[in-house]
């Protein structure tokens, strides 16, 4: 049986967290708040429980849907931009609930109403009448054109809108708009709408530019679009120049600091009509700084040894000499870096970072010699995605050479394999309006670090062919004690 609900009036509460239970449908969900009470639970006791915790600032802005005959999956958007996981199954319309003032803030959600039985069959989000908040919310501007086709919107593809960022549009276009695709900069990508007719196109974006204006021409199809970017860049113009009746989408409509999100519309085989959504002060860059590692295991000890270049130093001098011995190598390692859950829902998820590996090697050898380190090694890696870089090892090691001798140098790298060794570390998340929010983060590494370093030495006196004291040539080795691994 199906049962109505309506949770009591709670304008004046925090919510603390909210308990939902899902698996292809939404099961259950319940509001505890930051006084201790909670609300009853709605639903039934199926799907795997999940929990969203806010923190004592935070506040719910959002409340996105996918409904159908049950409410198929929802999704929690926050004030301070955090978007949560999608709670439930792939089916159902999506739809995007929430309640702004004519001051531009947005209402704190403090309940739900709707129906439920074994499932929750519909959930309706509640809005406190008196706890406003700043807002950052994507929004949809006027659509134009027919009403042919069906609807579409990048909200039902976009998995995490807090990390999207158009890094360029695909286009298909002939005397109509045929086709649209966003790609975003955390390899995230929009839905195609449209057909495959036309001639393709790419409108690709700078690291630091986005769209914040459209012109076109619409009538009972999308005739042609233009992009404009902050930088005051234009794309070519897609489509025809004479159809249908000129229109001009600006991000400044929607409010200081939105660029363009994706699209909205309607589509069959062309684009029927279309609308922008526009993201307010979206992330644009992500960079992992202060990271600290643990220490390493005791079973880290599968070891491989690289070969790094020989060089030779000869001394025909009577005096010994002070000089150096230059050894380099290049080689390749995989390496993933994997956020925790708890920090994925303060990011977003598949967020696309900046780090630098660990570096595990003292830099001094024990005995008499010191080294100088020159690392090559700065890249990017996608949350959870292994990455093979080339890695470049260059140490400049001060050595004495004995009067008519030669020394070969000859220098060994141990690299170590490591498994889901502990990190912790900031992020910093910059904004499309220059602003910066630091979050506290941490996750796991797993590849190959250096651990030792060995340098071997071949000393050989030169021959002399004439004069006092010739002696045969007695070759000398040795091996510099090994450098061992520390975490850092």
């Amino acid at each position: 049986m199906v049962f109505p609900f309506s949770d009591p009036e709670a304008s004046s509460k925090f919510i603390s967290y909210i308990s939902i239970g899902a698996a292809q449908y939404v099961d259950s969900i319940q509001i505890f708040y930051q006084d201790g009470t909670h609300t009853e639970k709605h639903g039934g006791n199926g799907g795997t429980v999940y929990t969203f915790n806010l923190d004592d600032d935070e506040e719910i802005l959002s409340f996105i849907k996918w409904q159908g005959q049950y409410t198929d999956a929802i999704q929690f958007r926050t004030s301070n931009g955090r978007l949560s996981p999608k709670y439930g199954g792939s089916g159902g319309s999506v739809q995007i609930l929430s309640l702004i003032s004519k001051d531009g803030k947005g209402h704190a959600l403090c309940g739900f109403s709707g129906s439920s039985g074994t499932y929750c069959d519909r959930i309706e989000p509640m809005w406190s009448t008196t706890e406003t908040v700043e807002t950052r919310f994507t929004i949809t501007g006027e659509q134009h054109g027919g009403g042919g086709g069906s609807a579409f919107s990048d909200l039902q593809y976009v998995a995490n809108p807090l990390t999207a960022s158009v890094k360029s549009i695909a286009v298909r276009s002939g005397s109509l708009i045929d086709s649209l695709q966003c790609f975003y900069r955390d390899d995230q990508v929009g839905g195609k709408y449209g057909g495959n007719g036309g001639d393709p196109h790419s409108f690709d974006l700078g690291t630091d530019e986005y769209i914040t204006a459209i012109e076109g021409r619409t009538g009972s199809k999308v005739d042609a679009l233009t992009f404009i970017t902050n930088k005051g860049r234009r794309s070519d113009q897609y489509g025809n120049s004479s159809g249908g009746y000129p229109t001009t989408w600006k991000s400044s409509d929607a409010g200081p600091g939105f660029a363009l999100f994706g699209f909205a519309g309607r589509c069959g085989d062309k684009i029927d009509a279309i609308a922008p959504i526009w993201a307010a002060n979206s992330p644009v860059d992500f960079h992992l700084t202060n990271v600290v590692y643990a220490a390493l295991p005791s079973t880290a000890v599968n070891r491989e040894n690289v070969q790094f270049d020989k060089t030779h130093i000869s001394n025909n001098t009577s005096v010994e000499q002070d000089t150096s011995s230059d050894v380099s190598v290049t080689y390749s390692v995989t390496q993933t870096h994997e956020l925790s859950s708890s920090s994925r829902f303060l990011v977003g998820t598949h967020t696309q970072i900046s780090y630098e590996t660990p570096e595990l090697i003292v830099g001094k050898i024990k005995g008499s010699f010191e080294i100088e380190t020159q690392n090559e090694w700065t890249t990017s890696a996608t949350d959870g995605t292994s990455k093979t870089t080339t890695l470049t090892k260059k140490y400049t090691v001060p050595i004495k050479v004995p009067p008519h001798s030669e020394m070969d140098t000859q220098a060994y790298y141990w690299s170590t394999n490591v498994q889901s060794l502990k990190w912790t570390g900031t992020l910093v998340v910059t904004y499309l309006d220059g602003s910066q929010k630091n979050f506290p983060v941490d996750g796991t590494f797993t590849g190959g670090l250096v651990s030792m370093l060995d340098i071997m030495y071949n000393e050989t006196p030169i021959v002399l062919t004439s004069g006092p004291n010739v002696s045969a040539p007695i070759p000398k080795t040795w091996t510099v004690p090994a450098v061992e691994a520390v975490a850092g």
